[in-house]
C-alpha cells in the first residue's frame, strides 16, 4: 500500500509539472516575455537538474546572473530543483514535449540522444568555435567523450569526481601506525592496509579497522573494482585489447578474503548502507574506509567528523608499478531539443557562463567541486583553507577515467554477486572467476549481434593509464 501511494503522488507531481509546463506555454509558447524595463525582449530560459550539495550555492549564483549578465543580455534564467523524482520528472517533460531548454541528464547518456531530447553543443549559434577554444584538459575530455556519442558534443563536462582513502589519524596514532614526525602514516600498499586494519582493529572498544558497507548497491564498483584500478591497469574491460579481464581482479577478491580472516572489518557489513557506515566513520569507531571527493562535505555537514582525519591515494600492490586512480568526470548541463522552440544563442550565453572558468573556480573554492581543468586548480589550491578537499583536488591529477560497455543479460552471477559469494564463503576466489569473463563475452557478443552496441569506441590499441607513461 505504501509503494502505491508513493508511486500516485509521484505521479501527480509529474502530471502537476507538467501542466504547469504546458500552461505555460499556452500563454508564451516562444518562452519570452515581451519586454523588460530597458524595452528589451526578455527570453526566460529554464534549467532542471536534482541539486546535490551544490544547490545552495547554484540558487545564489542564479540569482546574481539575473541581476547582472541576464539584465545586459535579455535573460531571465529559472532554476527548478528536484529530488528522487527527477527522472520521472524529466522523462515525462520529454515525453510531453515540455522539457527545460536546460537539464542534467539523469540516466545513460546515449538513451538520451537516440529518443532526440537533447542536441549537439555543435549545433548551437556559435558552438563549434566555443569547443574549439576549450581549456585543453576539459577538450581532451570531450573529444575522448565523442567517441560514444556518435561523433558529436552532447556535453562539456567540467567537474571529475576521485576517490580516495578515508583514514582516523586518531586511531593511527593511538596503534602507533606513524612516521618519524609521529605523524599518522597511512598505508601505500594493500599489504600494508590489510596489516593496519588488524593493528587498528580493537572490537573491545568498538573500534575496527575497515568498514565495507556491501549493501550499498555502489559498493563493488566504488570501494572494491575502482579502488584496484590503480593495481590492475584496466577495469572489468580492457580498452586496450577489446576483452573482459575480470580474472585480473582475482587479488580484490583475495584481499577482501584476507580481511575478513582477520576479522579486522565492521561488524554485520552485509546489511550496511553506505549513510550508516559514513556515519561510522564520522563517530571516530573506524580507522579506514574508501570513499569519493563528495565524502569530504559528508564528513563535514551530514556526518560532522568527530575526530581528526585525512585522506590518502589509493594503496598499492606494487608500488614500483602504480596505475592511475578511477575517477568520473561531471557537471555537465545538457541542451534540450526543446531550446529550439527558444533564442537558442540566449540559451546557450547561459549554458557558456553555467560551465565558465568563473563558475569552476568558485563551486571548487566553495568545496561544490573539483574542476577537470589543472590550471584552474593550480590557480584556486593556494586560496583553498581546507587542506583535505585541496588534498582531493591534487588526486585529480593521478586519476582517469576509463570507459566499460555494459554486458548486458547475463548468464549467472555479475561480479557485484560475484563478490559477494567470496565473501559469505560459498566461493573461493578462483571458483567465483572461473568462467566470469567467458560468460561477460558472450553477454556482450549477443549485444553485438542485436545492434544494440557498437564496441569500436570502447577499443583503444593505445589505451594505458601507467603513471610513468605521461
Amino acid at each position: 500500500m505504501k509503494n502505491i501511494f508513493t508511486k500516485t503522488i509521484s505521479i501527480a507531481l509529474c502530471t502537476f509539472l507538467l501542466t504547469s509546463s504546458v500552461t505555460g506555454c499556452r500563454k508564451n509558447d516562444t518562452n519570452k516575455t515581451s519586454e523588460n524595463a530597458d524595452n528589451k525582449e526578455v527570453a526566460v530560459v529554464k534549467l532542471w537538474n536534482n541539486g546535490g550539495s551544490a544547490k545552495d550555492l547554484l540558487m545564489k549564483k542564479v540569482d546574481e546572473f539575473n541581476n547582472t549578465t541576464g539584465k545586459e543580455k535579455g535573460i531571465k534564467l529559472e532554476y527548478k530543483v528536484f529530488g528522487d523524482d527527477y527522472k520521472n520528472v524529466i522523462d515525462i517533460a520529454i515525453a510531453g514535449g515540455e522539457a527545460p531548454d536546460l537539464f542534467s541528464v539523469p540516466d545513460v547518456l546515449s538513451n538520451y540522444i537516440k529518443k532526440n531530447a537533447i542536441m549537439p553543443v555543435d549545433e548551437m549559434p556559435g558552438g563549434p568555435e566555443f569547443i574549439k577554444q576549450l581549456n585543453p584538459d576539459i577538450a581532451k575530455v570531450v573529444e575522448n567523450g565523442k567517441r560514444y556519442t556518435f561523433g558529436k558534443v552532447y556535453n562539456i563536462p567540467v567537474t571529475i569526481s576521485v576517490i580516495a582513502l578515508f583514514y582516523n589519524k586518531d586511531m593511527f596514532k593511538k596503534a602507533g601506525i606513524v612516521d618519524e614526525n609521529r605523524e599518522a602514516k597511512p598505508p601505500t600498499t594493500w599489504d600494508e592496509l590489510t596489516e593496519y586494519a588488524k593493528r587498528l582493529a580493537n572490537p573491545e572498544n568498538k573500534e575496527y579497522g575497515i568498514i565495507m558497507p556491501f549493501a550499498w548497491g555502489g559498493y563493488a564498483e566504488w570501494e572494491l573494482k575502482a579502488p584496484f584500478l590503480s593495481s590492475v591497469g584496466h577495469g572489468l574491460f580492457d580498452e586496450k585489447t577489446g576483452e573482459y579481464k575480470i580474472k585480473d581482479y582475482k587479488v580484490a577478491l583475495e584481499w577482501l578474503t584476507k580481511i575478513k580472516e582477520d576479522k579486522s572489518f565492521f561488524p554485520g557489513p552485509e546489511g550496511l548502507g553506505n549513510d550508516p557506515a559514513r556515519a561510522q566513520f564520522a563517530e571516530g569507531r573506524i580507522g579506514m574506509k574508501f570513499g569519493a571527493s563528495w565524502d569530504v562535505a559528508v564528513y563535514r555537514d551530514q556526518f560532522p567528523a568527530k575526530m581528526d582525519w585525512g585522506i590518502a591515494p589509493i594503496p598499492v600492490i606494487n608500488p614500483e608499478k602504480r596505475y592511475k586512480q578511477f575517477s568520473s568526470v561531471g557537471g555537465a548541463t545538457h541542451i534540450s531539443t526543446t531550446a529550439k522552440k527558444n533564442d537558442l544563442a540566449k540559451v546557450f550565453e547561459v549554458y557558456k557562463w553555467l560551465i565558465s572558468d568563473e563558475m569552476q573556480e568558485e563551486f571548487y573554492l566553495k568545496g561544490k567541486g573539483i574542476p577537470i581543468s589543472s590550471k584552474i586548480i593550480n590557480k584556486c589550491s593556494p586560496l583553498i583553507e581546507d587542506k583535505i578537499w585541496k588534498e582531493m583536488g591534487e588526486l585529480s591529477k593521478i586519476s582517469c577515467q576509463i570507459h566499460e560497455p555494459s554486458p548486458g543479460n547475463l548468464e549467472g552471477d555479475s561480479f557485484s554477486a560475484v563478490v559477494m559469494k567470496v565473501w559469505s564463503g560459498l566461493l573461493t576466489p578462483e571458483e567465483a572467476l572461473k568462467d566470469i569473463d567467458e560468460r561477460y563475452t558472450a553477454g556482450l557478443k549477443r549485444r553485438v549481434e542485436e545492434n544494440s552496441i557498437d564496441l569500436t569506441p570502447y577499443i583503444d590499441p593505445n589505451f594505458d593509464i601507467s603513471l610513468t607513461n605521461e
